[in-house]
């Protein structure tokens, strides 16, 4: 039985001010004009790294792909990144909620793989004084073991409560419903207006016609009248139908398209690494024995059935992958609701095993995996790895990180084998836009840096307290999701 635990008392965000985000880049720098690119810094508030670049090329007369930067920052904080422009022009600037300042020159572009990692300084609020104790054992915690790199809610922008992400649909061999749900699905932040339109739309879909008296957006408009001038059957299942709607779902935006596929892909990561942390704390069947099996229902649950697959994987997988008990004390873990699953947060773990975790960076599904399956080869090897997950010296040495990577493939193929969706279907390519692309992930993050600054008066919440607290984090991870694993509301012993 799952031990659930909530969150202490805070506030992120109240103000831009309260969230500082400076890229730490790796980008060689040259202070003469001799470099094929300009670099700037780009500092900005209220706005997303895409529209301030968008609005900058425009202005300057510049085509797009002569911008290029490492990663989007979020508009609702205070950031700092690098961005490179393919031309000798001077275009520092400063207006409302942005500035651009020149600082050198790169044979370069500024692109992810320069990006070491991201400066965080948070000013946290609407601190309970009783809870003050609490919240230095958080940090106190964080710094002492680290994190699961899980992605955070922000990876999940348009999530639908009955279906989850509309390409789950895609790789089931539905694209008119992969179509249907990435243009109705609501984001984080959507405004209610356009969310009564978009369920307006959804509960007439294949009425066209109706469809395209709802519509009020440029890719509404276009997607909605070619299916209506195309005639298209909403149910028709026919190879000419899915091509059809496959063309459709590839004139959706680029960077819609490639979120939708990021989204999908990042959501079995996290299932998969709760999978794997549950494991590790209950010393519940191995994730290796008899492959994945499905729940006996004849088809995949409902996203709003156990919301994510981490809690339905105990039940419809889980239990049934093996039956030997194996006792584990290598960790503690309590488990979090999240909009998109229940999450497993460890909050003691053995040190050899963080130092294996950290060591861990398993693929992400998609096309060309390699399989781990057969890398150890008997019942021998096996049990002599599994015995060095979580001891100083493990025998063999070397093993120990990758049968976890072993094991956390297994916990992936489970989840996708729950979704009904094959290993072939992650290979082939659906769209000519956008494609799912694998690559390594690490499972365990450490804050590095991390200062806590003193406990003050909250003017901003009557009778509450704030703090800062700074940190730096590789790149990819989430700082928001470093404070809830500082926050999680424990037992007091």
């Amino acid at each position: 039985m799952k031990s659930y635990a909530g969150f202490l008392a805070y506030r992120l965000k109240m103000q831009p001010l309260d969230f500082q985000v400076q890229e730490i880049a790796e980008l060689p720098l040259k202070s003469e004009s001799a470099g094929r690119f300009s670099v700037y810094e780009l500092e900005k508030t209220g706005w997303n790294t895409a529209d301030v670049i968008s609005r900058i090329a425009k202005e300057s007369k510049l085509p797009a792909k002569a911008f290029n930067y490492g990663g989007k920052k979020d508009r609702h904080a205070y950031t700092r990144q690098w961005i490179t422009v393919e031309s000798p022009r001077d275009l520092s600037q400063k207006t409302e909620g942005y500035s651009l300042r020149k600082i050198g020159y790169s044979d370069e572009p500024m692109l992810p793989e320069h990006i070491r990692g991201n400066r965080f300084s948070l000013t946290v609020r609407n601190i309970l004084e009783r809870e003050g104790p609490q919240v230095e054992a958080g940090f106190e915690r964080l710094q002492r073991t680290g994190f699961p790199n899980y992605f955070d809610d922000q990876r999940f922008g348009a999530f639908h409560p009955v279906v989850g992400f509309a390409f789950l649909s895609l790789f089931r061999g539905d694209p008119e419903s992969a179509l249907r749900y990435s243009l109705l699905s609501p984001f984080g932040g959507e405004k209610p207006h356009a969310k009564k339109r978009k369920k307006a739309i959804h509960d007439v879909w294949g009425d066209w016609k109706r469809c395209l008296d709802l519509a009020v957006t440029k890719p509404e408009t276009a997607i909605l009248g070619e299916l209506k001038r195309r005639k298209l059957v909403s149910g028709d299942r026919s190879h000419e139908a899915a091509e059809a709607f496959l063309e459709l779902l590839d004139r959706l935006p680029r960077e819609d398209l490639s979120m939708a596929f990021s989204a999908f892909q990042s959501w079995i990561f996290n299932e998969a690494l709760a999978r794997l942390l549950r494991y590790l704390d209950r010393g519940t069947p191995d994730l290796w024995r008899g492959g994945a099996t499905h729940s006996g229902e004849g088809s995949a649950p409902r996203m709003n059935q156990g919301t994510a697959m981490g809690s339905a994987g105990e039940n419809a997988a889980g239990d049934e992958i093996g039956k030997r008990e194996i006792s584990r004390h290598f960790l503690q873990a309590v488990e979090i609701k999240t909009k998109t699953g229940d999450q497993c947060f460890p909050v003691s773990l053995a040190g050899p095993l963080i130092e294996q975790l950290k060591d861990c960076s398993p693929e992400l599904v998609g096309p060309g995996n390699r399989d781990l399956s057969s890398f150890f080869r008997n019942e021998s090897d096996r049990t002599q790895s599994e015995a060095g997950i979580g001891r100083s010296h493990p025998a063999p040495p070397s093993q120990a990180p990758l049968l976890l990577e072993e094991l956390f493939q297994r916990a992936q193929a489970q989840v996708l084998d729950i979704l009904e969706i094959s290993p072939e279907a992650l290979e082939r390519k659906y769209l000519s836009r956008a494609f799912l692309k694998s690559y390594n992930r690490p499972l365990w993050c450490f804050a590095e840096n991390m200062q806590m600054g003193s406990f003050e008066k909250d003017e901003l919440n009557e009778g509450k307290l704030k703090y800062q607290v700074r940190f730096d984090l590789r790149r990819g991870s989430y700082a928001t999701l470093a404070m809830k694993a500082m926050y999680l509301r424990l037992k007091q012993k």
